[in-house]
């Protein structure tokens, strides 16, 4: 990764339920290949990573992806995972 912070320009996508807080997410890629985003609120205990977005792809000349990903408000830890996804979405 290259940045994660929190993103308050960005206005959280909401939607109802639970309160949502912008953070931006930046990490390395290789042009052309499919990435998806994880993210798990703690390491304790038996929890999973969830899918954060959706598969994205770097552009032939992108050798960083950037989102601005919503994560509970208030989440002043936790953990981020990027899979490379193998095959097309």
């Amino acid at each position: 990764f290259r940045e994660i912070r929190p993103d308050k320009a960005a206005q959280p996508a909401g939607g109802g339920g639970q309160a949502t807080a912008p953070v931006r997410v930046k990490w390395q890629s290789v042009p052309g290949k499919y990435y998806q985003l994880f993210y798990i609120p703690d390491l304790v205990g038996e929890q999973e990573y969830i899918p954060v977005g959706g598969v994205v792809t770097a552009d032939d000349d992108e050798y960083e992806i950037e989102m601005v990903v919503d994560l509970p408000t208030g989440a002043v830890k936790g953990n981020f995972r990027v899979k490379l996804v193998v095959s097309e979405p």
